[in-house]
């Protein structure tokens, strides 16, 4: 499944940036309920929808900006770390 196709689910995602994408894996900054946040998934291969997926529609999971952090920090990309430090703060709810 290509991430930059993923928008599910509609009331909630919109805006929806793929920062990260190895092909098996992505990440991207999206707007959650009109919050900046970041998500991830695994994109599944060929006709897979991947994961996490709901009611047969490949959905986004919203992580900790921490998480996402570390991981961006690990990878030393300076572009990724600056695009979550720009995420929202507040707790996810």
């Amino acid at each position: 499944m290509d991430a930059r196709k993923v928008v599910s689910p509609k009331s909630n995602v919109s805006h929806v940036e793929v920062i990260y994408d190895n092909g098996g894996f992505a990440i991207a900054a999206l707007q959650w309920n009109k919050k900046n946040r970041i998500a991830i998934r695994w994109n599944g291969s060929g006709d897979s929808l991947g994961y996490p997926q709901s009611h047969s529609h490949p959905t986004w999971f919203v992580i900790p900006k921490e998480v996402a952090l570390a991981y961006a920090q690990n990878l030393k990309n300076t572009q990724m770390e600056s695009i979550i430090r720009a995420s929202s703060d507040e707790p996810f709810v």
